[in-house]
């Protein structure tokens, strides 16, 4: 991680909270005062140019209050302008520009507090957390947003309450011990007899292993609160276990009647909305169609109904059920809101149903909206499917060079384009044409992950592969080893695996393992029986729960956040990069992960 750090020098500069930046102020910003900003473009993808100018954007607690652009004067090798910071701000965004080039320093973004009385205002560090924490074109950095909110609270401690179920969920969720051990002692010293407040301390107790806490806090909130949501919670989830539909119908019909959704007219409440859906596709599984549409019919917003419609119709299409599926994904179709970039799952389903009854000429239109709305993935895929079908390969391929172009394409897309370029017996090799197709190569994310290496030492671990063999992380010294922290019910952790499965066959000389952590039940057979249905060639190890914690070995001992996860070892077994998250590009994970070992070989 990149080492932060604020500096205050009153009589020269303020500098910025990370040390690659290249703007300057020189005095802290304060409201309704002008204060000179200097920015020196070497080393930036703006280095060389012209004519330079800068958007300031200013923040209050909540929102963005406005927007400037200033031209930057010359002066040497730096550049500067006067800004002035609107009553009400608290943060101070800076961004360099020369035409469509930006610097926001590597993704981190120059970001300057607003100060009174010698004190950055309060929430200005809150809002710094808030921009970092992925809500914002700044770079997700879990880290830097839980240290901006611990500053906001040192220098302001009674935003604490406001801010204490974001504070302590990045606590619970750090994968620091210290953090964790923060958030047991606030717990401990929390006195409330607030129902939501007890309930959320009974969640975060029982997440940290605290067992005897957090049976005390539940057995006050049944005997306290009878009708909370605590206990309203419980009977919801005894619902959503039970197996057999006629004792889960009878259940649910008993929660219902002592617990019954609140009446909040166009604002439903999710838990509910998502409890009628589990029922339905448990009546739907049960063979009960008229009980599902007693479920369906509680549901209130048209994308839940959609969401609803288009899940029975794959389920009816994986059962071969093509009429079912069909009337199913029709309904979906009907109130599907054409205007939107959301909520085209029926159009899909109803694609793919024609798609398997090969009515080519009724699965086009659909899938063609689709994709024109939502340029997603699974739109394209099932778009060339049925052009192929229908015998129009070279729109197929045009739809597929187009998202290569984009940077749009997944590793299916381009192995359908791979078979459609080759079928036209072209003497171009393919990866020759695929090259002259991708967009040009980021520098500028080389170097930013080039400036976060990191140099962690990590112990040595043992685990158990699925075959019951112990695996040593020693026994790979070197090599480059990445670990991939993923789990069977991460949907985000499964849809990087093709992509993944690219860069393992691009690089035979690393070290893959495939660390399945948080799982439930029987976690060696969900795993295999994962590993029987994808058939990807992955060495998967088993993470194992710790005595007494709701935590696992490896995922506490290399700090993981969340899933999915990956942790890349160099050659010498240290730690020297941590990548979180998936978005959902194939490319951009691929590029991420092949500069990186780039990197770690040069």
């Amino acid at each position: 991680m990149k080492k932060l750090f604020l500096a205050i020098c009153c009589s020269i500069v303020l500098l910025h909270t990370s040390a690659q930046s290249r703007v300057q102020l020189q005095a802290p910003p304060a409201a309704g005062h002008s204060v000179k900003m200097t920015y020196d473009p070497a080393g930036t993808a703006l280095a060389g140019e012209q004519q330079l100018t800068a958007v300031a954007t200013w923040f209050d607690k909540d929102r963005q209050l406005s927007e400037e652009t200033v031209t930057l004067q010359q002066e040497g090798q730096q550049w500067s302008a006067a800004i002035t910071a609107p009553e009400k701000a608290v943060l101070l965004l800076v961004t360099p520009t020369a035409g469509k080039a930006t610097d926001d320093n590597n993704g981190n973004g120059h970001m300057f507090p607003v100060y009174a009385a010698g004190k950055p205002l309060p929430f200005a560090y809150y809002r710094m957390s808030v921009l970092v924490s992925g809500a914002s074109p700044l770079k997700k950095d879990p880290a830097r947003e839980l240290l901006y909110l611990k500053k906001e609270i040192a220098g302001n401690p009674v935003a604490e309450t406001q801010l204490r179920s974001v504070y302590f969920n990045m606590l619970a969720n750090s994968p620091e011990p210290d953090d964790k051990a923060l958030l047991l002692r606030k717990l401990l010293a929390w006195r409330t007899d607030n129902e939501a407040e007890l309930t959320l301390n009974q969640r975060y107790f029982l997440f940290l292993g605290e067992k005897h806490a957090a049976d005390s806090l539940a057995v006050l909130l049944r005997r306290r609160f009878p009708a909370g949501m605590f206990v309203r919670e419980e009977h919801m989830q005894a619902v959503n276990r039970e197996k057999d539909f006629g004792r889960k119908a009878a259940l649910f019909n008993q929660f219902i009647k002592q617990f019954p959704e609140p009446a909040v007219k166009g604002n439903p409440d999710y838990q509910y909305t998502r409890l009628y859906q589990e029922m339905g596709k448990a009546a739907i599984e049960n063979g009960n169609e008229a009980a599902a549409e007693k479920y369906v019919a509680q549901l209130q917003q048209r994308n839940d109904k959609i969401a609803f419609f288009a899940q029975t119709a794959r389920y009816y299409l994986s059962q071969q059920q093509l009429p079912a599926a069909v009337k199913w994904a029709e309904r979906g179709v009907q109130i599907t809101d054409t205007t939107s970039t959301y909520g085209w799952d029926a159009y899909l389903a109803l694609a793919s149903a024609r798609l398997e009854q090969q009515q080519y000429d009724k699965g086009l239109p659909l899938a063609a909206t689709a994709y024109a709305h939502t340029k997603s993935k699974d739109a394209a895929i099932l778009y060339v499917k049925l052009l192929m079908a229908a015998g129009e390969p070279a729109a197929a391929q045009a739809l597929l060079e187009n998202a290569v172009q984009r940077g749009q394409a997944s590793v299916e897309m381009k192995a359908q384009l791979k078979a459609l370029y080759e079928k036209t017996g072209n003497a171009l090799p393919y990866q020759q044409y695929l090259a002259g197709l991708m967009p040009p190569a980021d520098n500028k994310e080389k170097q930013s992950l080039k400036e976060s290496m990191l140099k962690e030492p990590v112990a040595g671990i043992s685990l158990l592969d699925t075959a019951g063999k112990a695996v040593q992380l020693s026994d790979f010294k070197g090599k480059i080893v990445i670990l991939d922290f993923w789990a069977t019910w991460c949907k985000p952790c499964i849809q990087s695996f093709p992509a993944m499965q690219q860069v393992m066959q691009q690089h035979p000389e690393v070290v893959f393992l495939f660390i399945a952590t948080f799982e439930t039940g029987d976690a060696l057979q969900k795993v295999k029986q994962f590993s029987r249905e994808k058939q990807f060639p992955f060495r998967y190890l088993m993470d194992e729960p710790l005595k007494g914690e709701s935590n696992f070995k490896a995922f506490t001992h290399f700090r993981v956040p969340s899933v999915p996860y990956k942790v890349v070892l160099d050659k010498k077994g240290e730690i020297r990069f941590r990548s979180g998250g998936f978005a959902g590009n194939d490319d951009a994970l691929i590029t991420e992960l092949n500069t990186m070992i780039g990197l770690l070989e040069e």
